[in-house]
């Protein structure tokens, strides 16, 4: 990420369910040896029903790392439509003495996926909306952390 365009918060869909990516995010943030937290929380969304949007909530698996530097990660899923989900992974609190930890975390985590994270599944894309802004900014949000 160009140092002119560091943000505090970084976010992409995912192709992988919450609990899924939850397992997978402790298990590297383990094999990197962070020292982390694990937290419950809720995270609001609108849920789009004929013409009103109805305020929702999503179970997030957070993790507050605190060595060898202090970042957030949430992890949840969202179903703003009727017929598909969509998965999220946000990264909070990043700044420019923390940006490499946070680069090597997701890094590693997309060399112990099965597949890239933003590589999503025709399928998956047609519940939820083949042209969705989400999925067509996933690999772009990955490429700006410098994961390729």
């Amino acid at each position: 990420m160009k140092r002119s365009k560091l943000k505090s918060e970084w976010h992409s869909a995912v192709c992988y369910n919450s609990k899924s990516m939850a397992k997978v995010t402790r298990e590297t943030l383990e094999e990197l040896g962070y020292t982390f937290e694990r937290e419950r929380s809720y995270k609001s969304y609108s849920k789009l029903m004929i013409i009103l949007p109805l305020p929702k909530f999503s179970y997030v698996f957070q993790f507050r790392i605190s060595e060898p530097a202090q970042f957030i990660i949430n992890l949840y899923d969202t179903n703003p439509t009727h017929s598909g989900e969509l998965h999220i992974i946000e990264v909070h609190n990043i700044s420019s003495e923390n940006l490499k930890y946070v680069q090597s975390f997701l890094k590693a985590l997309t060399e112990n996926l099965p597949r890239k994270p933003w590589k999503f599944f025709w399928s998956e894309r047609l519940r939820y909306a083949i042209a969705a802004s989400e999925y067509l900014r996933a690999k772009k949000a990955w490429r700006e952390m410098g994961v390729e």
